[in-house]
């Protein structure tokens, strides 16, 4: 695995449990009316939405956006460096 895979590796397992334990404060009644009315899960039911939990789902987002933030931001700095050191050395 490269050194960056891992990373971004990590992040999301972090991400993942911190916003599992964030979401863990919301309360049921607000995660059930959001389940049912206002998410993909809706079409499904409310059991299949309970099996899944939307804890889960909500931490999982969270994870995914913030690994991908990172990944691009890490990759624009690369760019960024590689760009100065070619323009040192033409000089």
């Amino acid at each position: 695995m490269k050194k960056s895979t891992k990373a971004s590796l990590i992040i999301f397992i972090v991400t993942f449990l911190v916003g599992y334990v964030m979401a863990s404060f919301i309360p049921d009644e607000l995660l059930s009316y959001s389940t049912l009315n206002g998410s993909i899960l809706s079409f499904l039911g409310s059991s299949v939405a309970k099996a899944v939990g939307m804890r889960t789902v909500l931490s999982v987002a969270i994870a995914l956006a913030v690994t991908l933030l990172v990944r691009i931001i890490d990759t624009e700095d690369k760019k960024e460096v590689t760009k100065k050191a070619t323009k040192k050395e033409s000089k």
